[in-house]
């Protein structure tokens, strides 16, 4: 997170920091770890840190666990459709019709 936020010479800044995404008060200085743990808990084996809302800030609301598949299905670029009240991924909306994604 601190990389992809706030050094301009990573490879994937421009799309996080260069982008404003940035990391809540409460996640940085001297207790910041400790009260990333208490919101987040430990990462669960397999799993890496996710942005919900992938333009929103890495803060306790907009953060959560998640599988390589549902981070990938969460980018920027991901194709979505839209129902009333839900976006589903290309790749979950063709499993739940039944039919494959053409790449």
């Amino acid at each position: 997170m601190r990389l992809r936020c706030f050094k301009p010479k990573t490879t994937c800044y421009k799309d996080y920091g260069g982008r404003g995404i940035t990391i809540c008060d409460r996640w940085l200085g001297p207790n910041g770890f400790v009260n990333f743990l208490a919101d987040m808990g430990r990462r669960p084996k397999g799993m890496s840190i996710d942005r919900i809302n992938v333009d929103g800030n890495y803060e306790p609301g907009n953060c959560r666990w998640a599988t390589a598949q549902v981070q990938a299905d969460n980018r920027r670029v991901s194709k979505k459709y839209k129902a009333e009240h839900a976006t589903t991924p290309e790749a979950e909306a063709a499993s739940i019709m039944g039919v494959d994604v053409v790449m």
